[in-house]
């Protein structure tokens, strides 16, 4: 967990360092944040379905088996 997070702001020191890191606070930005975040929550709900589905085809097997 360490490992990841030591991980995770050496990328971030080193985008800041190459002046690429940029705060989303525009209005396109906010658009664009709203975009991703709505695409995550879908995509979420996508393989959580998925996820449910493969366990009751699993549960079916286990009983007919």
């Amino acid at each position: 967990m360490a490992i990841k997070f030591t991980r995770k702001v050496e990328v971030i020191n080193r985008v800041k360092a190459e002046g690429k890191f940029n705060y989303m606070n525009s209005g396109k930005d906010g658009e664009m944040r709203k975009a991703i975040n709505t695409h995550v929550i879908e995509t979420k709900r996508d393989f959580e379905h998925k996820e449910r589905m493969s366990r009751i085809a699993a549960s079916q097997l286990t009983l007919t088996a």
